[in-house]
């Protein structure tokens, strides 16, 4: 009986050790599976944030490759390209599309040739229907556009009925659409346009980031635009520059280089004179009783004849001479000459040509001129002596009796 007893009291402490360890190792089961569950969560709690992280990431890389394209290009046109590529390639959107509002019309805005198809071949037939698509018709908008803000979304094209390309958008398999204001200057210049396959293709995620990306191509607007005003403007002041130095060289009658151009140019004349040993020959011009033209004709028809003279001058000279007006009615011709007889050769030349009758306003004018004739270096080697001496020279001519020359 004692022995019974102590045989039991041993098989109940083997059964109760028994179950300690059974349940230890039921707690230590259920112990792993919560641990393995948790690490399963985690991990994808860990994979979801690495893929934010990497789609944050190429969000990142897009930005800045658009500032980097804005800063490259000159063209706004390339930088929506561009924009609309990259944004449909990163979001798996399978068409995009740009409407450009005109700045005399924004009634009329323009589908633009700026798009984006996934698969070129299959979407033709959307490209064909939208290529000259009125958007006011199309989304049946009544405000102007160049006040809509806020996009707008359809979110299931199967319950709207107003969207005028419904059914060749739900043939290719479109089933939600989307369209976002593009801003500048506080007012809306053109719309960006993108279908989507599923409706769950634009979430809060994405409108976040599209949001980003819009302001970031609006950035590149702005940038644009001020480069282009800035480019416009250094246009303007160096063509208003060139102006200031042509009317400060020229004369406003003839067009004609005036006397403080003239001494420039005899000035290097001279100078490259010296260094090659060539001769120059300086012809100062006089037109005779140019007072009775003026008396007799009037003063405009005495400007005309003035302009028709200075035409006639650069007729008959050389491109490589020089023909000036030193005022009034007083003009001068520089010439690079072979030889002292060819300034008297021009001389005759211009002489007789002149006084051919001029057809001014049914008007017949007739006149002839004197010529002084100073050459470079017999008459003088600078500037201020070959003047005075082609001065003096055309004071001759005239007491010979003007229609002449004088050497």
């Amino acid at each position: 009986m004692v022995k019974k007893e102590e045989s039991n009291e041993k098989l109940e402490v083997h059964t109760c050790g028994y179950l300690r360890e059974k349940k230890a190792r039921l707690e230590t089961e259920k112990s792993l599976e919560d641990t393995t569950r948790q690490l399963y969560l985690a991990n994808e709690a860990l994979r979801e944030k690495y893929n934010e992280l990497e789609q944050y990431i190429e969000e990142q890389k897009f930005s800045l490759a658009l500032i980097k394209m804005a800063q490259k290009t000159n063209n706004f046109d390339d930088a929506l390209q561009f924009f609309l590529n990259k944004i449909c390639k990163l979001k798996g959107w399978p068409i995009g599309h740009v409407y450009l509002l005109k700045e005399d019309n924004e009634h009329k805005p323009s589908p633009s040739e700026i798009w984006f198809f996934s698969e070129p071949k299959k979407y033709k037939p959307l490209y064909k229907k939208m290529a000259f698509a009125n958007l006011k018709k199309t989304y049946h908008l009544s405000e102007p556009l160049s006040t809509i803000k806020k996009a707008i979304f359809i979110q299931n094209l199967g319950n709207e009925f107003l969207f005028l390309y419904k059914n060749i958008c739900q043939k290719l398999g479109i089933q939600s659409i989307l369209l976002v204001p593009l801003r500048s200057d506080n007012r809306t210049i053109g719309f960006l346009e993108f279908f989507f396959t599923t409706p769950e293709q634009f979430d809060k995620k994405a409108e976040v980031s599209l949001q980003a990306f819009v302001r970031n191509l609006e950035n590149v607007l702005e940038r644009q635009k001020a480069r282009d005003i800035a480019k416009e403007t250094s246009k303007k002041l160096r063509q208003a520059l060139l102006d200031f130095k042509h009317v400060a060289y020229h004369d406003y009658l003839t067009g004609l280089p005036n006397r403080r151009l003239f001494e420039i140019i005899l000035k290097k004349d001279i100078a490259s004179a010296r260094r090659h040993k060539q001769f120059l020959a300086l012809l100062y011009i006089d037109v005779d009783n140019f007072k009775k033209i003026n008396d007799q004709f009037g003063h405009n028809i005495g400007d005309e004849f003035l302009k028709h003279l200075a035409k006639r001058f650069l007729s008959i000279i050389r491109t490589e001479d020089l023909a000036a007006r030193i005022g009034g009615d007083e003009f001068a011709i520089v010439a690079q000459i072979d030889k002292l007889q060819d300034a008297e050769i021009i001389c005759k030349k211009l002489i007789q040509k002149i006084r051919k009758p001029y057809k001014i306003n049914s008007q017949f004018i007739a006149a002839s001129i004197s010529i002084g004739i100073a050459v470079y270096p017999k008459s003088g080697a600078t500037y201020a002596t070959l003047y005075k001496r082609a001065d003096a020279a055309l004071y001759k001519a005239k007491e010979a009796g003007k229609g002449t020359y004088w050497r």
